[in-house]
């Protein structure tokens, strides 16, 4: 009933079945034992903190299907206070936006990092893919510092969207790129950063491919 519950210090949440729903968990040093299933409604918050190695979009209801959209369930796995989100082998549907203003999917926060599983030849099991008829912007954006994707392929739905952006809105440093696949978007990826690594990364059926941003200088 959009109440505030603390749990005691170094407790650990088992689930075997059901979820919460409605309210904020406030952790000290928590820990969470599960699976890849539906622990917590989208209208809960968890604060505090947690002792949890990586959190999931499937605790927020994720189906990772292709066809849901799972934007809203991969966002608050983000926004927990743990440092990394684990994506499956699976297609993830961003059919709506973060940030409505501005017609961005996902916003990585700074410090944390969103990791797929592995990669297949070059192309990444863990997929975000945006529908055909839904105006982007920006699909993925990482404004730092200290965040990473890695192991991620975008799939864009029309060639007017920006996949990946780095430094949306200001320079953003210490940023890590690690094995990122973009198939059909306008801009694979927008990169306005320094101090950071960018490790791999491979977009084809683009308009253009890699839009760096530099002192004064543009580069495509």
């Amino acid at each position: 009933n959009d109440n505030t519950i603390t749990i005691p210090a170094n407790c650990v949440l088992e689930f075997e079945g059901g979820s919460l729903s409605n309210g904020t968990l406030v952790g000290q040093n928590t820990g969470i034992k599960a699976g890849l299933i539906k622990l917590f409604n989208i209208d809960v918050t968890l604060a505090g903190t947690w002792n949890v190695s990586e959190a999931y979009p499937e605790w927020f209801g994720a189906k990772g299907d292709g066809i849901t959209d799972d934007r809203l369930a991969i966002q608050k796995a983000l926004d927990m206070p743990v440092t990394v989100t684990m994506l499956s082998d699976k297609t993830y549907m961003i059919a709506s936006y973060t940030d409505t203003t501005n017609k961005i999917g996902i916003l990585i926060p700074r410090h944390q990092k969103l990791l797929g599983t592995s990669l297949s030849y070059y192309l990444g099991k863990s997929v975000l893919k945006t529908p055909n008829g839904i105006e982007f912007s920006i699909v993925v954006a990482l404004d730092g510092p200290f965040t990473t994707i890695k192991n991620i392929t975008v799939l864009g739905g029309n060639r007017d969207l920006i996949a990946v952006s780095v430094g949306t809105k200001n320079w953003a440093n210490n940023i890590c790129l690690d094995s990122i696949f973009v198939v059909n978007t306008g801009t694979g990826l927008n990169i306005k950063t320094y101090v950071s690594n960018i490790t791999s990364g491979t977009v084809t059926y683009a308009n253009i491919g890699f839009y760096i941003h530099g002192d004064n200088v543009e580069g495509r």
